[in-house]
């Protein structure tokens, strides 16, 4: 096994760098650059420790998986918090079962145990478009919660949570964990966090899109298509 850590806004990723994240050549909206996180490299992962025992932590990123081999009983960690010790109190996961890709939910509790969305509520996974994932996560001692919002709609969480020991000092975000390691790489971009509030989904402009278009075919009709859903709303 080869890690391939990177602290998260403190060391540029170049391309070509040898087993670790990879710059994509399209972003999600702002920028000229995404991120390619190859599974076979796992655990391949951004870290960022910018948190300081954090009992609140958000964060919002776009995902897409199109390129990621999922098989029933594959389970991909893309995005998981732990405390100074090593502790991991909160993650989101890729997988499939029964023919169906779906995103799981894990939080830890303080007797050691972990509560996961049942089989029936966990939330359909589209593998073919981006996916903007935020996430909320709250610790207190019978009321804390994780919840879970995809492009801006709020899905299944888990609440009512004993998790008051809970403290956040660093988060992974990538290939940072696998049950039957599932083959192919997924997509990442415009990553952002905050102690409390939630961040919200980015959107994009009219400008911005008539921006895009001289540069056909380096950003093909297909792809123009798929921002007709994410305009800023009128003012």
């Amino acid at each position: 096994m080869r890690a391939c850590s990177a602290l998260l806004f403190s060391i540029i990723i170049l391309p070509g760098m040898s087993g670790g994240p990879e710059v994509n050549s399209q972003s999600r909206f702002k920028g000229n650059f995404g991120l390619n996180v190859p599974i076979s490299g796992l655990p391949c992962m951004l870290i960022d420790e910018n948190p300081e025992s954090l009992t609140g932590y958000g964060a919002r990123f776009y995902i897409r998986t199109s390129d990621l081999n999922l098989q029933d009983g594959d389970a991909l960690v893309v995005f998981s918090g732990r405390d100074s010790g090593g502790t991991t109190w909160f993650s989101l996961q890729v997988g499939q079962s029964s023919g169906v890709p779906h995103i799981q939910l894990n939080a830890r509790l303080d007797n050691g145990q972990t509560a996961s969305l049942a089989q029936g509520a966990l939330t359909a996974l589209n593998l073919n478009g981006w996916l903007g994932v935020e996430m909320e996560w709250i610790a207190d001692a019978s009321a804390g919660f994780l919840k879970l919002f995809i492009d801006g709609v709020e899905v299944t969480g888990l609440s009512n949570l004993a998790n008051g020991a809970g403290r956040i000092d660093s988060v992974r975000l990538g290939a940072v964990a696998a049950v039957n390691t599932p083959a192919g790489s997924v997509l990442i971009d415009d990553f952002a966090s905050r102690k409390v509030t939630r961040i919200g989904t980015l959107c994009i402009t009219q400008t911005e899109f008539n921006n895009m278009k001289p540069v056909w075919p380096s950003i093909n009709v297909i792809r123009l298509m798929e921002y007709f859903p994410h305009f800023c709303p009128p003012i």
